[in-house]
């Protein structure tokens, strides 16, 4: 896979994931994911203290702990780059509401997906893209 697909992969699994709701990236998990893939999120971690998910029932718990903080996840000026031959850094506009207070929240935030042959093995999300820029680059 070209690093340019893998782009692409990233691109059609978080359109689906907007059309259908995040969970549905659990459906393509093998085609997706490492066995041991490795999530490490940003807006989560800041609110839950949880700092790193793994595998695929870690990737599930992270929907769960998402959806028990968060409702109406949308998102808005996505951009997918290939960065190097194994690196995908995404660019986009989140939307959520807080499950409790109702509060609506929209942030800038990246994403670094770290491919292992044609699946992500692990991936970062940041609260800033000069900060996902930079990990991307790292």
């Amino acid at each position: 896979m070209t690093p340019d697909e893998k782009a692409e992969l990233v691109r059609k699994a978080t359109e689906q994931a907007k059309a259908e709701g995040p969970r549905a990236i659990l459906e393509r998990y093998d085609e997706l994911f490492t066995d041991d893939f490795r999530w490490r999120p940003s807006l989560q971690a800041s609110v839950e203290g949880q700092t790193e998910y793994q595998g695929r029932a870690g990737f599930a718990r992270y929907w769960d702990d998402f959806e028990a903080g968060f409702s109406g996840f949308s998102f808005r000026d996505a951009s997918f780059r290939a960065v190097g031959d194994d690196t995908v850094l995404v660019r986009l506009m989140v939307s959520v509401r807080g499950t409790e207070s109702g509060i609506p929240l929209e942030h800038a935030i990246g994403w670094v997906l770290r491919f292992e042959g044609d699946r992500i093995a692990q991936g970062e999300a940041f609260l800033s893209w000069a900060e996902a820029e930079a990990a991307a680059h790292a």
